[in-house]
């Protein structure tokens, strides 16, 4: 997200340029992301797209849960602020295709496929231990699984300005070791719409 913010940034500081955003929309997304399994956590990306007909993504998005092995007498003690957590991570680049409707040409689908890498961290095994009154009476260990596969991420965005939109952006990410079904509920900031030469 931090990558996304800084890119973003720089493009901002080059908009004074009126000619460089001719046909051209670029923006950042950012909102909650809910997965299958539980996950709950945060989705950001930076999005081009060209006389609102192709589009260009990159995004992230990190979400986590209590770990699905919590053990059913795991007590965390007083210096414990929460419980351990399983977490759920991908990075994805994608192209899109983006269609208007006919009776409302403020709203816009971007129908888009790509390549996603998908990181999957969680609590395999607990370690009893007396805790106490101020410790957890167990000891969580993870283990670490991720791949590269394909990101399906078509999105229907609602820009409300040319400066601030909203969008809902669903996906499944598909590899040989992981996958994951979710959707992102979005604020757009940026330049959503370009100026578009006419003939």
């Amino acid at each position: 997200m931090k990558q996304i913010i800084i890119l973003f940034s720089l493009v901002v500081s080059l908009s004074g340029q009126a000619q460089l955003f001719q046909n051209h929309a670029l923006y950042v997304t950012s909102g909650l992301n809910i997965a299958t399994g539980d996950y709950l956590g945060t989705s950001g990306s930076l999005q081009y797209v060209y006389k609102e007909k192709f589009a260009l993504k990159y995004g992230s998005s990190s979400n986590m849960r209590v770990a699905e092995t919590l053990p059913p007498n795991y007590s965390r003690g007083l210096f414990s602020l929460s419980r351990p957590k399983d977490r759920l991570s991908f990075q994805y680049f994608t192209l899109g295709r983006v269609l208007k409707f006919k009776d409302f040409h403020f709203v816009r689908l971007n129908l888009a496929v790509g390549v996603a890498r998908i990181k999957e961290k969680k609590v395999t095994e607990w370690e009893s231990t007396y805790g106490g009154l101020f410790e957890a009476n167990y000891i969580p260990k993870s283990s670490l699984a991720e791949s590269t596969g394909i990101i399906l991420n078509p999105s229907l965005e609602l820009p409300l300005g040319r400066g601030i939109g909203i969008s809902i952006s669903p996906y499944a990410v598909f590899s040989n070791k992981l996958q994951s079904v979710g959707c992102s509920f979005n604020l757009m900031f940026g330049l959503l719409r370009g100026k578009y030469e006419t003939k």
